[in-house]
């Protein structure tokens, strides 16, 4: 029970608008506007799969990145294509070919939003906020350097860390829609480098970068760039789906069509009426409503909230 001397996390907390960007598995993605809201469902292998800030069976996670750039690295690091140089050639339809060579086919879709209510992990006062005031309830002395917070966040692990999983977790469960986080895959290529800071220098320099002889630059590094290559992790399909104006796929044949969302601005309920429509209509039953995320919103509770099973690591 909370004592009255402590408090929740008051991080940095973001809108973030404008066209968002990922690579989308094509058996996942449907082109009827009516069913629309099955490209972004929350579904029972998202809530069991582990994402980065959305642990496995803890909670569901969507993921978008800032830039086709940053995309099409993170993409190729998941396709454990890590050459540096190929990042600064690569088109995403370049990568989609990269993909299916590795056995699986994909579309690049971007994706126009607004959502609110977004933790900003690149400003290291909201990760410095959820160490203290969250699970962690961290009593360390305050560091020097952004670099040093920022740093805890990076990980070459899929999925991302324990830290990053229970800032994940913490973040939902105090009711935020989802994150803003540097893009680690982006630091490890050799893409541009603002003030030729030699910061893509490999994960671990990157990690110890407190130790570094130019740590001033890195310093600067952390304010400028870590928060201009970041993505987003949405927690909710609904609220995602609901809060798309459009999108636009492209795939492996270079075909692409701009689709827009008749559930734009919707409410949940709407939502919640065409999941069981659709579920009706094919009598599914209720395992493979499930398996698909066609369920009400007191299933999807039951389903996955009152599932939710997260070990938080010392």
């Amino acid at each position: 029970m909370m004592t009255t001397t402590e408090r929740l996390p008051q991080p940095n907390l973001r809108t973030i608008g404008g066209t968002f960007y990922r690579f989308h598995k094509v058996r996942y993605f449907t082109r009827r506007s009516d069913q629309f809201y099955k490209n972004f469902i929350d579904t029972r292998a998202k809530f069991e799969s582990p994402a980065r800030f959305a642990p496995a069976h803890s909670q569901c996670g969507h993921f978008f990145a800032r830039t086709e750039q940053i995309a099409c690295a993170e993409a190729l690091f998941y396709a454990d294509l890590n050459d540096w140089s190929r990042l600064k050639t690569s088109t995403p339809l370049d990568v989609i070919h990269a993909l299916r060579e590795k056995g699986d086919d994909y579309l690049f879709l971007a994706v126009e939003f607004e959502i609110d209510r977004m933790v900003d992990f690149t400003d290291w006062r909201s990760v410095d906020e959820f160490m203290r005031f969250g699970t962690l309830q961290w009593k360390g002395q305050m560091r020097e350097y952004a670099v040093e917070y920022l740093g805890w966040l990076l990980s070459e692990d899929r999925g991302g860390n324990k830290f990053t999983d229970i800032l994940g977790v913490d973040a939902r469960s105090f009711g935020y829609k989802g994150v803003i986080f540097p893009s680690v895959r982006v630091l490890l290529y050799d893409g541009e480098i603002p003030r030729n800071v030699a910061i893509r220098q490999g994960l671990e320099g990157i990690k110890h970068m407190s130790t570094a002889g130019n740590i001033m630059d890195l310093q600067w590094q952390a304010e400028q760039q870590l928060k201009q290559e970041w993505n987003a992790v949405v927690f909710s399909g609904s609220k995602l789906t609901r809060s798309i104006s459009k999108l636009t796929w492209l795939d492996a044949n270079g075909a692409s069509e701009t689709i827009d969302n008749p559930f734009h601005g919707a409410t949940e309920e709407t939502l919640e009426v065409a999941r069981l429509t659709e579920r009706t209509l094919r009598g599914i039953d209720p395992v493979m409503a499930a398996k698909e995320g066609l369920l009400s919103m007191t299933e999807a509770k039951d389903e996955f909230d009152d599932n939710a099973f997260f070990m938080r690591g010392n």
